[in-house]
């Protein structure tokens, strides 16, 4: 199994499973260093600040999950550019602004949750 340092943080591709745990703190720019993920998986947790535009460098992404953080701002607009994501969850965060408006990049999207923000 190949895996990366994101931040503090040791992440095995192809998805990691970072869901209720107690982490916090931003999401750091390096995770564009995990091109291979499918699968980024990180809710209930404490992670704050913005959604790192570096978060679009992930073109493989099937699965984003960011819910029940305290993700806040804008959703950076170069996610619609992730054309394989199926699903979007983004609940329970303080995000806020516009949605991108191009979403129709996302021709294999079958859910997206964007609730409670």
């Amino acid at each position: 199994m190949t895996s990366t340092s994101i931040g503090e943080y040791r992440v095995f591709f192809f998805f990691p499973e970072m869901t209720g745990n107690i982490f916090e703190g931003v999401l750091p720019p390096t995770i564009a260093n995990a091109p291979e993920m499918t699968k980024l998986l990180i809710s209930r947790n404490s992670f704050s600040g913005k959604v790192p535009d570096e978060i679009c460098k992930l073109k493989k992404l099937v699965v984003l999950d960011l819910s029940s953080n305290q993700f806040s701002g804008e959703l950076p607009k170069c996610v619609t550019s992730l054309k394989n994501l199926q699903t979007i969850d983004l609940q329970d965060n303080k995000l806020s602004g516009d949605f991108p408006s191009n979403v129709d990049s996302w021709i294999h999207l079958t859910e997206l949750n964007a609730s409670r923000n």
